[in-house]
């Protein structure tokens, strides 16, 4: 090499940290420094004259080839290569080389920068390792996950939402989430997103929640939702995971009607026949309370007392036996059942219970109204026990979905409560859920306390 290293730039090379090489036009060293002696372990001595060759290993005698025709090129040449060491260990290095001409520009030599990236790959092969295995969970999960930005707009899917939602990945991605919210989940939906804003950089996480989803086709099914926020480049992205609850909905309201059927049955059995066999008795005593005083016989009152008792027996009974069967609802339907409901609470504790309905409004499924009833039943009582209400207001009203709304003016208590003794707040959440509806206690603007309830479809599944 015609060329030599001066002074100056020999000292610039010694002190790099990266190695450097430099070689004649054939590929033998002429020059290496320190670094380079550290990254291979031959001394200066030793590599000096060594083909280049001899440091690295390919298999590929090609790939070594075209190294050197793109050199030949003049042509900067950048990759990434397999070193041998002078005890025949291997390191990846990156390697970066270039030309060196002479004063007349002609090719002299060639100039090679070495890194060590033996860590970087190791990096590299473990993030394709975990992108390939978060991939897989990804894919096999039998949960539709979903990646949705901070705008709602969704950014990737899995194959298990292709399966519940009918949308295939390539329709869902860039699509609105709002697409997969029923039209009678959109206030829901408003007032839930609302609140993750209201958070002021608290990370979001919800788990658990139960709404109702909407396929391609428009049909609508229950949900559990599980909602997760990561930041991402600056970004928030939310991950969802959605569980179909449709079969356990169906499994739950299943069990439900055959303890209603149930209750009802035993309800009737406590009627008809023990409460008819306790009248007849209580008839029998009085009859013989009569005959006794008749003939002036002491034992008359004691006979009497019994025939009191049996007829506190047989009024409880009758409780009871009202308290299963909704007697008005089967006889009379939802409506009937709602106005003696307000008239028994008006009597019985002193205060102003009202029904607003809507009069287009036809629920003639059974099951159906009774789990309505029960909601009712429930809010009412709670009213009057909790709450000392003096007025309670009932409406039921279509539009499109059902909705339900008991609201009183009584004391306020803490509704995020999980569980206020006694109130059976967890009792009505689930027959609200049942039905694929959505229930929800609140303090109004004009301090009241409201059950709300939202019912998408009244039809049987």
């Amino acid at each position: 090499m015609k060329s030599e290293i001066t002074g100056s730039q020999f000292n610039i090379l010694e002190s790099l940290m990266h190695g450097v090489m430099v070689t004649d036009r054939k590929g033998h060293i002429i020059y290496c420094n320190p670094s380079h002696v550290k990254i291979f372990g031959y001394t200066k001595t030793e590599a000096k004259g060594m083909f280049i060759k001899t440091l690295y290993e390919d298999t590929n005698e090609k790939a070594f080839n075209n190294f050197y025709d793109k050199l030949k090129e003049e042509a900067p040449v950048q990759l990434n290569w397999h070193g041998i060491r002078k005890d025949n260990s291997r390191v990846w290095l990156d390697i970066r080389a270039n030309i060196v001409k002479t004063d007349d520009g002609k090719p002299d030599g060639c100039v090679i920068s070495l890194h060590i990236i033996e860590d970087k790959k190791r990096t590299r092969a473990q993030l394709e390792k975990n992108r390939a295995f978060a991939e897989a969970i990804l894919e096999t999960s039998v949960d539709a996950i979903l990646s949705i930005s901070e705008n709602g707009e969704i950014i990737r899917s899995n194959a298990a939402s292709t399966d519940l939602f009918g949308y295939s990945k390539e329709e869902l991605t860039g699509k609105s989430v709002d697409v997969l919210i029923p039209p009678s989940f959109e206030d829901y939906a408003k007032m839930y997103l609302d609140r993750i804003k209201k958070k002021n950089g608290e990370k979001v996480s919800e788990k658990g929640l139960e709404i109702n989803a909407m396929k391609k086709d428009g049909t609508e099914f229950p949900v559990e939702l599980s909602l997760a926020e990561v930041t991402w480049n600056g970004q928030k992205i939310f991950t969802a995971i959605v569980k179909d609850m449709s079969k356990r909905r169906e499994l739950e309201r299943r069990i439900i009607e055959v303890g209603n059927e149930e209750r009802r049955s035993i309800g009737r059995d406590l009627h008809d026949g023990l409460g008819q066999m306790l009248t007849g008795i209580r008839l029998l005593s009085e009859n013989m309370v009569s005959k006794l005083r008749d003939k002036n016989m002491p034992e008359a009152d004691g006979v009497k007392e019994i025939a009191e008792m049996v007829r506190e027996a047989d009024e409880y009974a009758r409780e009871l036996a009202h308290g299963m069967v909704v007697t008005e609802l089967e006889n009379k339907g939802l409506f009937k059942a709602i106005d003696n409901l307000c008239d028994r609470t008006e009597k019985t504790a002193g205060l102003t219970c009202t029904f607003t309905k809507d009069e287009n409004l036809e629920i003639n499924d059974f099951d159906i109204a009774l789990h309505i009833f029960r909601i009712i039943q429930e809010a009412v009582n709670n009213a009057v026990k909790h709450s000392s209400a003096n007025t309670i207001e009932i409406e039921l009203s279509s539009n499109p979905h059902i909705r339900l709304a008991i609201s009183d003016d009584g004391d306020d208590f803490d509704v995020n409560e999980e569980e206020f003794p006694g109130s059976g707040i967890q009792i009505m959440n689930y027959r609200a859920k049942v039905l694929g509806g959505h229930f929800e206690i609140s303090r109004t603007d004009d301090n009241r306390t409201k059950v709300h309830c939202d019912f998408p479809t009244l039809e049987k599944k």
